[in-house]
């Protein structure tokens, strides 16, 4: 599995004066932002148990066990993978998102549950704050708004976290384009090296060059000695 790699935050150990470092704006940002995470986690973990062992919303009985057993599981696996991937540093951007996808679909399938249950009681009453209500059964609207601000939360989390794994990934492959690059230009002979091989009339070159050669047309071949050997 691929994933963007999450350094941790940098300590606030004392410094050298023996004062804390004060965090910059990024880094705050960054530990608000596992902090609501982390209540995300805690809040798919409880409420899944509870579901499981306590039981669903009495308006989701007409649908029977399975609505318990459906509701109760995706809170609760979103919450534990969610929570695995905070707690790992390698790929925890993909485990992450893993964790919150589950847990958006689990506050839809609750939004989804009240809204049919609303729509099939039959009995909605609104009425002024200060009036009382009568003891009929009536269906009530708040949880919702809850629910649906869940999953509007936890899918702005997914979004948040998707373009972090996609800087992460474009940072790597920038940064092995530019590995290439420097090893490129490490194995390459450096221009002034080429100029002092190649330029004509130095000592090097005259060194490698070999004896004078005479040829005629139709004569053998004569040598020409250079002008020190002919004294």
């Amino acid at each position: 599995m691929i994933g963007a790699r999450r350094d941790p935050l940098p300590s606030r150990s004392a410094s050298a004066v023996g004062r804390r470092r004060p965090l910059t704006a990024a880094e705050w940002e960054q530990t608000n932002r596992l902090g609501l995470l982390l209540v995300h986690a805690l809040i798919g973990l409880i409420a899944g148990l509870l579901i499981l062992f306590n039981g669903t919303a009495a308006t989701f009985d007409q649908y029977g066990d399975g609505m318990r057993l459906l509701t109760g599981g995706l809170a609760f696996v979103g919450g534990a993978v969610l929570a695995a991937g905070l707690a790992l540093r390698s790929t925890s951007i993909v485990t992450e998102m893993v964790g919150l996808g589950i847990l958006a679909l689990w506050a839809l399938t609750m939004a989804g549950g009240f809204v049919l249950a609303s729509l099939s009681a039959g009995a909605l009453i609104i009425d002024w704050p200060w009036h009382a209500f009568s003891d009929m059964p009536t269906e009530r609207l708040y949880p919702i708004a809850l629910y649906i601000g869940l999953f509007l939360m936890t899918s702005l989390h997914l979004w948040t976290a998707s373009k972090l794994r996609a800087l992460g990934l474009a940072a790597r492959h920038r940064g092995a384009g530019n590995q290439r690059v420097l090893d490129l230009q490490g194995s390459a002979p450096r221009a002034g090296q080429q100029r002092a091989v190649s330029a004509p009339g130095s000592a090097a070159s005259m060194a490698k060059q070999p004896s004078l050669k005479a040829w005629r047309v139709g004569a053998p071949e004569v040598e020409t000695l250079s002008p020190r050997a002919q004294r």
